[in-house]
């Protein structure tokens, strides 16, 4: 074997090493790019339904869903005070939120307005 093909197949290598570490790294960015994307989603359903509530006449009710996943990945949803707070394991999101009395829970909730105040699954 020549040292010109050694140094030539390392060089290869090398370069295939790189180019498979800077391709693993896009996936991985993408992968946390729509992670960010279906927490707020999800941030903003919750949100609006709270909204519409909060902004109804005493006897509005509608059951909404938290999804139980976001497209295979875990997450948390917390309302505290008049803060959503939705966790995935690289990111959280908090929106404002109108007061409510009881919490939110990934699957069906229901909400509804009775004497001026907003229940969430209470």
């Amino acid at each position: 074997m020549s040292l010109e093909f050694v140094a030539a197949a390392g060089a290869a290598l090398a370069i295939a090493v790189m180019l498979a570490v800077a391709i693993g790294g896009k996936f991985s960015e993408l992968r946390d790019e729509k992670t960010v994307f279906l927490v707020r989603d999800a941030a903003s359903v919750a949100r609006s339904e709270l909204f519409a509530a909060a902004e109804a006449s005493d006897g509005y009710q509608r059951s909404f869903v938290m999804p139980h996943n976001l497209s295979g990945r875990e997450y948390s949803v917390t309302i505290s005070n008049t803060s959503l707070i939705l966790q995935s394991e690289n990111y959280e999101h908090v929106l404002k939120v109108p007061s409510v009395i009881g919490g939110i829970s990934k699957g069906d909730n229901i909400i509804r307005k009775s004497g001026g105040a907003v229940y969430l699954n209470s």
